[in-house]
This record gives C-alpha cells, structure tokens and sequence, in this order.
C-alpha cells in the first residue's frame, strides 16, 4: 500500500483504502493499519472496509462497488496505480511516465463498473500536488541559502517534466485547468489519438500568444523585421482568428493609416474602432494569390513551422481555380475563404485536410448545393415580371431563338399584332410600296 508525505495511506479515487490482490477476506487487521475491534481509530478513512453488499460511493455517484466487493481486476488496477504514484514520488519514473502508465492501467481493466475519467482525475492530482510540494519546498531553500556552485541550489534536484496539456506557458503550474470539465478528457484523447507535430506546435504558440494578446501584437508591430499587414489583420492573427484577405488587398492600395483602437466597456463588450473597411475585394484568382501570398508571408512570421501547409493550400487553391470556368470564381473565393474560417475555430484540422471540407465545396461550388441553388431562384419565387406588352421583332423577322414562353416579348404579328400565324412581313395588313 502506498503512503503519502505524511505516513498516511494515500486516498484511493472511491475515497477509502483500496486493500493489495490477496488482502480481500474482510478481515481489518490484514490492512495492517488500525484497531480490529474499532475501524474508525484506522489512519486515513474511518470507513476503511465497506460493509458487505454492494455500496455505492456517494462522492462519485457512479455506483461502483467498494471495499472487498471490487472486481479483482479493478483491485489490482487500482494498486499499480498506487505503486505508481509512489514510484513517481521517489523519483523513480518520470511525470509523463506516470501519468500514462497510469491511463493505460485504468484502461485496461476492461471493468465497466470503474470510473475511468474520476478516478484517473484523482491519481493526477495526487501527482500535481506532490510536484508542487516540490516546487514550493526547492523555492524556499533557494531563499534560505546563497546558490551552490555549479548551478545553484536544487540543481541536483530531477525534476518531472510535465506533459504539454498541462503547463502553462513559462513553467508556470497549470493546476487550475486541470478542474475544467475539458481537461481530463482532453488529455485523454491527445493520449489515444495525439495531435501531429504541426499542429501540436501551432497550438503551444497559440497558448502564449492568448495569454496577452496585447502584449505579443504589440511585440510584433515594434519587430524591426516585421512583415506588412493592416494592424486589424495582425489582431485577428495573435487571436486564432482568419485573416480576411479582402483587407490585405484593399491595405496594399490604401493611403489611409489603420489605426485600430479598442475600448472595453464592461460587462464582456469590446468596442473596436480605427480600422479600414476594405475597399477592394479579392474577384479572382489574381487577385486572391496576391493577398494570400502576402497573409502568407505574416502568418509564417508567426508560425514558421506551417510553411508546407501554407503551400500545400494554395496549390491546391490555385488548382480550383484552373478547374473552373472563370465565371464561377467567385465560388471558389467564397470557398476559401468558409475553408480557412471552419480551420481558425477547430484546433485539431490543417488546411491541408481537404476532405474535411467536402461538404463547404458541395454546398458553395456544386451545381445542387444549397448556397448555389438558393442564389438561382426559379422566376416564380423571385418579384412578379410586368406583363408582356411589345411585340418581339426579332420573332418577326426570324431571329428569335427563345420560346414564346421565355421571351420577353410577345411572339405576334408586329403590324396587326394579331397571333393568326403569321409575321409581320407576311401580314395582309402590311402597306404596300
């Protein structure tokens, strides 16, 4: 059985004592700790056995059996994650180590009874508080006594690293988001399906950036190899937001200053103002490869790892261009632009993953997609036509192609507009010369 800092048996995730693989005969001496006779004078939980039938925890409300009437399974489970617990606290595995170690335990009961969220919530915190216990106890010495020769004091002293998902940036403890709802799942997840390096990468800068956004736009803009972007561009850059190429464009031609301010009201409002509408919109594939290119160059700037993407991208772009008549460009700007917005609000999508957007190109590109169906109203939806009142001259003499129905015009004699069958240069009516 484990033991914590103190001498006292470390709590389990079900609140009480969990006894080793053989100790399960119910019999209170066995847990060698405490009075067989009184089970409230044991160290750590007064309930260190449960009584027999099935309990239910009542901090969990998971209705997981305790005490003897665990699966064995689970009991051994639950043990190898005590031992690694205490393994981690002597130094002889590392945090990362631990933590999945102790993932792939919980895991790996195939008990459907066991909480594998709570439980694995309550082992990590075991572990963030010894690591900070350390932290604390090294940071009073360091103010106790002068720094040691050859690195000062606790230079001897390994510490674990702690896993992305939780350190902040700068090594501060991130102990405060491991009490998010997302946190524990989150890790999980990037445990069985992780993120690639790129976007593993592009998501810890992100996390520095958005601790002062302020700060890094500011430390951007005063860089003295700076790339040129209007300052709302450079916003929404630090942000994870898209850039909005329309702006790039127009601030390529713009002699007017971008001076963008905010104001915050109160109450979560933000007043943004100072900045250029954009005066100039990306048409077509010329234009949009000049702005991309230039949003490239300052995206790089502050991703430099997501250069194949970016490239990648806008080949593949450029090829929708090549692939469609030029008339219908527009469609493929409006792609792009839904394309890049759905990657800025997804943490775990490149602009790379093309057939993640396969329902943005069916809905804006096809010919039966809502965007472009709606825009191509049938006549009966749109205002009523005015009746026809003039006769088509073109019908007359033999050069209206349309049908009667589909002419603007009406198809009758032009000189006694009467439909008897015949054009104007056949009517009776027609003078003479």
């Amino acid at each position: 059985m484990s033991q914590s800092d103190n001498g006292q048996p470390s709590a389990n995730p079900f609140g009480r004592e969990i006894a080793p693989p053989g100790v399960m005969g119910g019999n209170p001496a066995a847990t060698g700790s405490g009075n067989p006779q009184n089970p409230s004078s044991q160290s750590g939980n007064p309930q260190n056995l449960a009584p027999a039938g099935p309990q239910v925890n009542p901090a969990s409300g998971s209705g997981v059996p305790e005490g003897p009437h665990l699966p064995p399974a689970v009991q051994t489970a639950l043990s190898d994650c005590e031992l690694i617990v205490d393994h981690f606290r002597t130094q002889r595995v590392d945090k990362a180590s631990a933590i999945h170690q102790i993932y792939q335990k919980l895991v790996g009961t195939g008990v459907a009874e066991l909480d594998v969220q709570t439980s694995f919530t309550s082992y990590l915190r075991a572990i963030e508080d010894h690591d900070e216990a350390e932290r604390a106890a090294a940071a009073r010495g360091a103010q106790r006594q002068p720094p040691a020769r050859g690195g000062g004091v606790g230079a001897g002293l390994r510490r674990s690293p702690t896993p992305p998902a939780f350190e902040r940036p700068g090594g501060r403890s991130n102990a405060l988001e491991l009490q998010y709802p997302w946190a524990v799942s989150e890790f999980i997840e990037s445990s069985v399906y992780p993120l690639s390096p790129s976007l593993t990468k592009t998501l810890d800068i992100l996390k520095v950036l958005l601790e002062d956004p302020k700060r890094a736009k500011r430390s951007l803009l005063t860089s003295a190899r700076c790339p040129e972007l209007p300052e709302s561009e450079w916003t929404n850059l630090v942000s994870g937001r898209t850039i909005n190429l329309d702006a790039v464009l127009s601030g390529l031609f713009s002699t007017t200053t971008d001076d963008e301010r905010s104001e915050i009201l109160g109450g979560g409002l933000e007043l943004r103002f100072g900045t250029i509408a954009p005066t100039k919109t990306v048409s077509d594939a010329g234009t949009w490869t000049i702005a991309y290119d230039r949003a490239r160059t300052a995206t790089l700037y502050v991703f430099p790892h997501r250069a194949k993407e970016l490239d990648d991208y806008r080949d593949f772009i450029i090829g929708m261009f090549a692939a469609t008549h030029s008339s219908f460009h527009g469609r493929v700007i409006e792609f792009d632009k839904a394309a890049r917005k759905r990657v800025s609000q997804r943490r775990d999508m490149e602009l790379t993953d093309f057939h993640k957007f396969m329902d943005i190109k069916t809905a804006l590109m096809d010919s039966t997609g809502v965007a472009v169906v709606s825009s191509q109203r049938e006549p009966s939806s749109g205002p009523a036509r005015k009746p026809k009142s003039e006769a088509c001259n073109n019908w007359n003499n033999g050069r209206c192609s349309a049908a009667a129905g589909a002419c603007r015009r009406l198809h009758v004699c032009n000189v006694c507009r009467v439909s008897s069958g015949h054009k104007g240069p056949d009517c009776p009516e027609r003078p003479q010369n």
